[in-house]
């Protein structure tokens, strides 16, 4: 039987019952502690997020959002889509790339700061 463990103060998480192995796409991307991702994509997918919401024909409905999965030397990272990112999401799966996290900039009119990404492709 799956088993559910806390993950925060509203949120809980259930586990895969004892002998499964989980099958994700990928982890998602840590950038603060591990800023250079480097490695080779190994696919494109959307998700629906739970957390940010847009609103068509008056009603607030799921937003989709754009992953990139990149193949590393250490798994599958999961990378998801964000202005400064855009040029990553034109590539083309097999494409070997590099995204480094630079740091955040203060947009005036805006509660939180943009994330800034140098994103290259080797050619």
């Amino acid at each position: 039987m799956a088993r559910t463990k806390s993950v925060g103060k509203s949120r809980s998480m259930v586990e895969l019952p004892r002998g499964y192995t989980a099958i994700n796409a990928g982890t998602s991307w840590d950038y603060k502690t591990d800023p250079v991702l480097e490695g080779t994509i190994a696919g494109f997918r959307s998700v629906t997020s739970t957390k940010y919401f847009e609103k068509i024909d008056g009603k607030k409905v799921p937003k989709e959002q754009r992953v990139c999965d990149i193949e590393t030397s250490s798994g599958t990272r999961a990378v998801y889509e964000s202005a400064s990112l855009s040029a990553l999401f034109d590539q083309k799966k097999g494409a070997r790339v590099c995204v480094i996290f630079q740091g955040l900039k203060k947009i005036e009119g805006r509660d939180q700061p943009m994330k800034l990404f140098t994103v290259g492709v080797k050619k």
